[in-house]
């Protein structure tokens, strides 16, 4: 891959750097946008996949945004979305103590059917807060690590295709958010955020 990197400020509290690498055989282009939030702490990542070749990309399979969690891992909290019955929003905590993966999604093409997209990762000394921007079959995945911690991904469930010359796809869009203190802390820092970016 033909590599470039880009760092810009895009206001006061906003900087974005951008990495992407074009295949030169093929014409695949990688792009990995990651925003940084000065006045709060939060990041944003997206990635896209185009191709600028003249012939279909190979094929191009579990596409994923994440990764290793600092820390000794305690409880992964989420929540099962709009289940169109009287169950639905309601919000779970897991462990690992009988399992070595655990993993969400939403049961068809809606973004929350069975699975929210917003959940927490709580680690011994801090916690994230997380949202999965997505209206599609997104899937995360919390594993568990030899070093007592975690690995976080998030993508496209049931991703294996090849892009036609001229197409492109991106991921969902992964936000987090990490806090110290109390679950009121982080669900207020969240939503001054969400205030005031979004």
């Amino acid at each position: 891959f033909k590599r470039s990197y880009s760092r810009e400020r895009i206001d006061t509290n906003i900087i974005r750097y951008t990495y992407s690498g074009t295949c030169e055989t093929c014409g695949l282009t990688v792009k990995a946008v990651h925003l940084e939030y000065r006045d709060f702490p939060v990041s944003e990542w997206i990635a896209e996949f185009r191709n600028d070749g003249d012939a279909d990309s190979p094929v191009v399979s579990d596409i994923v945004l994440g990764g290793d969690i600092a820390g000794e891992f305690r409880t992964f909290v989420h929540g099962n979305g709009d289940t169109c019955r009287d169950d639905g929003y309601e919000w779970f905590t897991e462990t690992f103590a009988d399992k070595d993966s655990l993993a969400i999604g939403p049961v068809d093409g809606t973004s929350c059917n069975g699975a929210a997209p917003y959940m927490q990762i709580h680690m011994e000394d801090y916690a994230l807060r997380i949202g999965i921007g997505w209206s599609a079959m997104w899937e995360a995945v919390v594993t568990k690590c030899s070093c007592g911690g975690g690995c976080y991904t998030v993508g496209q469930k049931r991703c294996h295709m090849t892009i036609h010359p001229g197409e492109s796809m991106r991921t969902p869009r992964l936000t987090v958010l990490a806090y110290t203190g109390d679950e009121d802390h982080g669900r207020n820092l969240w939503r001054r955020w969400y205030l005031a970016h979004i």
